[in-house]
Parts: C-alpha cells; structure tokens; sequence
C-alpha cells in the first residue's frame, strides 16, 4: 500500500510542481514533433510530412515512441536540457542527411551509408557548389556551438535525482516501444525486411526504418537452419549434377567479359518522354540481335555495389539487412564464394576495371577477397575526358579491357564497372552541344536534368559500340555481358515505364561463338550461374545450387540457408573451413616502375623521378614520406624534395582524393 500510495504522490506532484509538469510535457510532445520535421524531410514536402500523420497514425506513433527511448538516457542527469537538446539535435542531423541523399538519389539514408561516409565527402562537390556547402558546415558549426554552449549555461535539476525510479520508468519506455514495433510487425503496420527500401521509409517512418538498418545487418538465421540442413542441399546438389552431367562435354573456355553501366536503362521505356532521336541505338540494335531481357536489381537510384555483389556472388541482397552494403560490412572480414572464383579454379585469369576510385566501396579489398587477380581504378588510367560534374567517361574501358585480354596466354574474365552515367544531373540549365534533344516530358521540371542523362547515355552506347567492335576484331572467343546497375536518380517509378518496372533495367549478351542465351527476365543474383551453366561449368556451392534449385519450391529459403552458413555458420558446405584464400591483388595491368632521378637547372628545391606508366595519381614517397608530387608525363614525376642524400629511397604510389595507396613501385635507391 505504501508504494501505492508513493505512486499517487509523484502523480499529483507532477500536476502540481510546474517545472515538473514541463518536463512531462517535453517528454511527451518533443518526440512527436520531432517526428513531424524527420517526415517532412523524409518527404521534402511540408504536405506530404503532415499527411504522413494521418495516413499511417501507428506508424508514426511507434516512430515517435523509438524517439521517445533515446531520450531516457538524459533522465539520469542533472544537465537535462543539454542532452535533450543533443539528442534531438542528433536527431535532426539524421533526417536532414535523410533529406539530402533523397535529394540527389532515390535511397534514403541508412546506417551502411555512415561506413560510406569519407569517399561521400570526397565526391560532395560533384552534387553541390563550395559556397552550399560551406552554407551548410556553417549552420550545423553554429547549432553545434549553441549546444556545447548549453553544457555551461544551461540551467541544473536543482532536486535530487531518483535513479531507481527513472529506471524503472526507462523500462517501461523500453518494454513499450518494443511491444509497439513488434506488434507493429505481427500486425502488417511494420516490415522486418524491405523489399524497396525508398517505400519502407515512406511506409513505415524513417525513425524506424533506420533503427532496423543499424541492429538488422547481415544474413538473419533460418529457423530451419542446421548443419543437416546444409548437408542435404550438397548432397542433392551432388546427386544433380551426377545425374545431369555428360561427362562427354568438355566445358568452353571463351574470354568472359561483364560491363556493368551506371545508371544505364533503355530510355526509350519512359512512355511519356519525346526525344530528338533514339539515344541508345547500339545498345537497341544489339537488343534486338543478341540474348537480352529485363534485368532484376535489388537498387534504384543507387547502390551500385549491390547490384555488383550480386552478379559476383550469387547471393540475394533480400537476405541482407535493409539497405545493407555487404562490401562495408561481411566482405571487409572475410573472403566469399565468387563468380570470380569459380573460373579461376577452371583456368581463367580475372580481372576488375573501374573508372573512379579503387577505394570507392572498398572495392580495393574487397575484390581481393572476391578472388580477383587483377584490379585497375582510374589512379592506374590516364583519362582526359570527363562529364561535366567531373566523372570519367567510359571512353578509357574499352581500352583497359584489352589490356587485361592480352595480359595473359589463357581466357579471361573481365568485371568492368563503369562510371560515366552517375548523377547528379543538372537542372539549372539545358546542356552545351547536347547530340539529343528532350523535346517533351511528364515533368517539365525535370526537363533539362533528363536532357542532361539522355547525353550521357548517348555516349555510353557510343562506348558499347566501340567495345563490341574491338572484341569482334580478335580471334578469340568471346562473350560480353551488358547491363545496368539500377535505374538513374530521376524519379522514374512503375507509371512512368511502357514496359518492365524500376527496380528493372536491360541486359544483353552478345557472343561470336553462335550461343544462344535465352535467359529471358533474370534476376543479378542468378546471371553468372546462368552463363556458366551454358558454359558446363557447375563449380561452386552456390553457383551449384542455383544450377540445381532455381525454380523449386524451397530454393529461396534454401539459398538463405547457403548464405548464412557460408557467411555467419559453421561453413558446413565446405567442409567447416573457408575454401578460398585471398588474393594477392595486383593494381593495373602496366606496371609503374622508377628508372632514375635528374635535377632540374637553376632549381634545388626539385627533381624528377623518371620511370614507366605514371599517371596523375602518382605520389611520390622519399624514405617513406610522402613528398609533394606533380605530374608531367607517363614518364616523369616532379618531386619537391631538397637534401638529396646517398641513399635516399624513391618509390611511387597511385593514390585517388581520398590520399589512400594504392600500391608501391620496387624501391629506387639513391646510390650517387
């Protein structure tokens, strides 16, 4: 009775003590109001972030409750208006970064984006001008400096706090808002797994939604997954492929070559655009001769690494946690079954080409552990031609394919991401010298955006055209694969499109051997089996299954289970042991080597490093510190180094904006 009646008298108290009651009242609207901005950037629109209340009332409110849980912590101290102000400030720093991906990309923000953060600032000012973003630093250095400011002047709780009653409050906070959110989920209000991430936020709030991206990572375990499990998938698998193998058939060892294109879908599908003439005709001209079809992507807008971590490794992006990047998560720890790896054991060399940073989602590592033998960035290229928001064009791929083709004396397998397609587009003006004209629009607004894209695609397909004529011109076997990552940052959904949908692009495979790859709609995740089944190849746990399971009734659980074993389990399907060992990367096919140094006259505050296949990336480092460098020629380096001393070290490294290596030439010794 006693601690009854203890309850009442806080109740009453509260109702009576007016600072008491504020603090009541804060905690009880901040969350709600909080929640109204996070929409209305969620939505970039004032009508539509209010609408949002009213549209999904539960939703928001478990929206706001997820709110309401990080500010338990600022009840059990003293200073409670500096960290209520902290939190809500922190809060609010989340739903402008919200506003401001959504801005220039159809994907929300999400907890994978904030491991993306330091190549994020290097391409910042491809999106915005220097006095944005300056504008931008300002305000948040402003409203960052009112919050330290409160650290000091913010008035105290002047009455003692009771820890053990605020904890139990904390408690019922927590056990509610994880009640709601489950309740949420068993009810239909809320989703664990998204299939379009920009729609879940729009669904079910972005408090929530990125809540779950931050505790949701990685393969979630089966509920049927065990290491009998597992072993009954190979064994079928092995009893398959027994059954089905003609041993009589050796498998074909053509050159392999896969050009993924940014942003890159056939324009010619948006029903309401009226263009000057077809943008794309080599990519339409090679639709309607090779194999080709609708290609199934887990992005829009973005995430350019997914739709590559898919084609690679065969697994489904679905099972991953919402807007998950598995090359900034599980592949930064561990290598991973690859398509890569599937032909290197069958005699292919392997190869990766990029023209844009080696860094840029980690690729640099991570296509060690994908099993690539070689990886060329633009820090290896010498590009001259770039869009003008300052991306390579694709020009430079053709190129660097066929180094990697003549390389080595066997067949290849060449992963080519290209970059030239990348957003943002412009919308402040038409374009200079655009080849195509948009003469007609659903959305006048976006008019000269589209104009700006539809050139981009314009010298994209230019691209295709020349790579298919320098493969056509060898004597070697060869299939090339085309196709696009994901639908470009424009807007574009389903109404917009006379066939297909957005989470849709194109693919074609064209071939001179006379293959016929009927594949029809293909999913990224099943094209590389695909290919290497018409190939007679069936290496691999995965690229097995798929060959055996793909269309069964239990092949998407199946395939789940495969990916949880082989990423987070026991690894039963391999025996309990990791099958595949890094590779020891080599970066761009023509080595970069120093042969000498050479003074400049009338200068002692100089030399030049001269040596093979420098390029603008070229760094160099002097006992191991980096010096100053510019560049002149594939032939010489200008280092500003003074006290040149008898043997002083010379080595040189490609290093992207970001200033990370990307290799060292041998060590040049100074022995004068």
């Amino acid at each position: 009775m006693e601690y009854i009646k203890n309850i009442k008298a806080w109740i009453v108290d509260l109702f009576i003590n007016k600072t008491k009651r504020i603090t009541l009242i804060t905690y009880i609207c901040l969350p709600f109001l909080l929640n109204i901005v996070i929409e209305i950037f969620n939505r970039k629109s004032l009508a539509k972030g209010l609408k949002y209340i009213f549209a999904h009332p539960n939703a928001f409110f478990i929206n706001a409750m997820i709110i309401l849980l990080t500010f338990m912590i600022t009840v059990f101290s003293r200073r409670r208006i500096f960290w209520l102000s902290l939190v809500s400030f922190a809060w609010l720093m989340l739903g402008f970064a919200n506003f401001i991906l959504l801005s220039n990309r159809v994907t929300p923000f999400n907890a994978t984006d904030i491991l993306l953060m330091k190549p994020a600032i290097a391409v910042i000012q491809k999106y915005y001008s220097s006095l944005a973003i300056a504008g931008v630093v300002a305000f948040f250095v402003v409203v960052l400096l009112f919050i330290v400011s409160l650290w000091f002047k913010a008035p105290k709780l002047r009455y003692k706090i009771k820890y053990i009653r605020n904890a139990c409050i904390t408690a019922v906070v927590v056990f509610m808002t994880l009640g709601t959110v489950n309740l949420g989920i068993n009810t239909g209000v809320l989703a664990k797994n998204f299939d379009n991430l920009a729609n879940a936020y729009k669904s079910y709030g972005f408090a929530y939604c990125f809540a779950n991206s931050v505790f949701n990572m990685g393969v979630s375990k089966p509920e049927n997954y065990s290491p009998e499990k597992i072993s009954e998938i190979i064994q079928n698998e092995v009893t398959q492929s027994e059954t089905e193998a003609d041993t009589n058939v050796p498998i074909k060892t053509p050159n392999i070559i896969y050009v993924q294109l940014e942003s890159f879908f056939d324009i010619n599908r948006i029903s309401s655009l009226v263009l000057s003439e077809n943008p794309i005709p080599n990519f339409t001209k090679l639709k309607e001769e090779c194999s080709s079809g609708f290609f199934n992507v887990p992005v829009i807008g973005a995430g350019t690494a997914n739709t590559e971590f898919e084609v690679l490794t065969g697994m489904n992006l679905d099972d991953f946690g919402p807007g998950e990047y598995p090359y900034k998560t599980v592949l930064q720890s561990t290598t991973c079954e690859s398509v890569a790896y599937n032909l290197k054991a069958n005699g292919w060399s392997t190869h990766a080409i990029h023209n844009n940073d080696g860094t840029f989602y980690q690729r640099h590592t991570v296509f060690s552990q994908l099993g690539f033998d070689t990886f060329t960035p633009i820090e290896y290229m010498h590009v001259t031609d770039f869009t003008p928001k300052n991306w390579a064009t694709d020009k430079i791929l053709t190129g660097e394919i066929l180094k990697c083709l003549d390389s080595s004396p066997g067949q290849d397998y060449v992963f080519t991401v290209s970059v030239e397609g990348h957003g943002s587009y412009p919308n402040d003006q038409l374009p200079e010298n655009s080849a195509v004209s948009v003469l007609s629009c659903s959305d006048p607004g976006k008019l000269n955006a589209t104009q700006y894209y539809v050139n981009l695609l314009h010298s994209m397909d230019q691209t295709i055209g020349e790579m298919v004529s320098a493969v056509s011109s060898r004597d070697e076997d060869t299939i090339l694969v085309f196709y696009g990552d994901h639908l470009p940052s424009l807007g574009y959904s389903d109404s917009d499109l006379s066939s297909g949908t957005s989470m849709q692009t194109d693919y074609i495979i064209w071939n001179n051997m006379g293959m016929n790859f009927d594949f029809g709609d293909v999913e990224a995740f099943q094209l590389s089996s695909k290919i290497l089944d018409s190939l007679n190849i069936s290496t691999g746990v995965i690229n097995n299954y798929h060959q055996t399971y793909s269309g069964s009734e239990e092949y998407l659980n199946g395939l789940q289970n495969l990916e949880y074993d082989i990423l987070y389990g026991g690894r039963t399907a391999y025996g309990g042991l990791n099958p595949y060992v890094a590779t020891n990367i080599q970066y761009g096919i023509d080595k970069i080597s120093i042969t000498g140094l050479l003074t400049e006259e009338g200068r002692d505050d100089t030399l030049i490093i001269t040596g093979e296949n420098f390029t603008d990336s070229s760094v160099a480092y002097v006992n191991d510190k980096k010096q100053k460098t510019e560049y002149i020629d594939p032939n010489h380096l200008r280092v500003y180094y003074s006290n040149l001393q008898y043997q002083d070290i010379f080595k040189v490294s490609q290093q992207g904006s970001d200033g990370v290596p990307l290799g060292f030439t041998e060590e040049y010794v100074y022995n004068q």
